[in-house]
């Protein structure tokens, strides 16, 4: 995944872990680095995948966001519970796409209608829906695992998901790269990258008036601006242990720049009390502005070294 991919699950951001293992998932990928030596995995039949080389991930995303992206849903034609068989088209602004595909509904398949849960035998003929399949194999379309019935319950399903991408990056902090670093003046330059909420960068402005000394400077902690801290990352966004390890001061400038890929197209200028060896040009950083508290992340979400 690179450092700028964005995943998306139920129409909202998400992180990796937030999609079930088995979840079929779409994904925009690049061809893999040059310099990427690793080995073809093997096909069927012990021939290289056709596609192997695009490696590098751009988007993913469930079928849920993919089809609700491009305003697009599945119309009922026929269900059978007996056979445990649903009968849907592809529908694009009202208009069919393609042929009728019959997916496998299963006893364990998730019904949600309105504010809750229904059944079964709530799945109606001529229902515009969203669903989530598995077992997507050259043997059938998919196994239901998911699916909406109505717009209340789809609204309900992406907000409990930006509920919890806002809590997932409070918790790890904004992701994105350092542009520029002027070392006299002690100023990073950061754009931040896609894939998160834009109304989490509106918390940038927030205010917290109370004394600060480590990790702000307390020269050029000014308790009326705008303030955060800087954790150095790796390139799969993974920090150290930003808790104790982040540097940071007041916000100088935030700014919109171009949107480009994975792009947010929202930059910032920090003062910094202490410029650390990972405050370079291209590197990747998370940023937790004043305002949000810092807490220790579980041991396995921080890298450590083998000592």
């Amino acid at each position: 995944m690179l450092p700028y991919g964005s995943i998306y699950y139920h129409g909202a951001p998400a992180a990796l872990q937030d999609i079930p293992i088995g979840t079929h998932v779409h994904g925009l990928f690049y061809l893999r680095d040059p310099g990427d030596k690793t080995p073809p995995p093997q096909g069927p039949n012990d021939r290289n995948a056709e596609d192997w080389e695009f490696r590098r991930c751009l988007r993913l995303e469930d079928d849920f966001s993919f089809r609700a992206r491009r305003k697009q849903a599945w119309r009922i034609d026929a269900v059978d519970l007996a056979g445990k068989k649903l009968t849907a088209t592809l529908v694009d602004g009202g208009q069919p796409v393609g042929k009728p595909k019959t997916f496998d509904l299963m006893p364990g398949t998730r019904v949600h209608v309105g504010k809750g849960f229904g059944s079964l035998e709530s799945i109606a003929v001529g229902q515009d829906v969203q669903f989530n399949i598995t077992w997507a194999t050259l043997h059938g379309p998919g196994r239901v695992l998911e699916i909406w019935l109505d717009e209340p319950s789809r609204e309900l399903a992406t907000a409990l998901q930006l509920a919890r991408h806002r809590d997932h990056v409070r918790d790890r902090g904004l992701p994105g790269w350092i542009e520029a670093v002027d070392d006299e003046k002690q100023i990073v330059t950061i754009t931040f990258f896609d894939g998160v909420d834009p109304g989490l960068f509106n918390e940038l402005t927030g205010i917290d008036e109370k004394p600060h000394g480590w990790p702000f400077s307390a020269v050029e902690d000014d308790p009326k601006a705008p303030k955060g801290g800087i954790a150095v990352a790796r390139e799969c966004l993974m920090t150290y242990e930003p808790m104790h390890d982040r540097k940071g001061g007041n916000i100088l400038a935030i700014d919109k720049v171009p949107a480009e890929v994975g792009s947010s197209g929202v930059r910032i200028k920090v003062k910094c009390c202490m410029m650390l060896e990972g405050f370079r040009p291209g590197h990747v950083v998370r940023f937790y502005p004043a305002t949000w508290p810092v807490n220790t992340l579980p041991k396995e979400e921080q890298f450590f070294s083998r000592e």
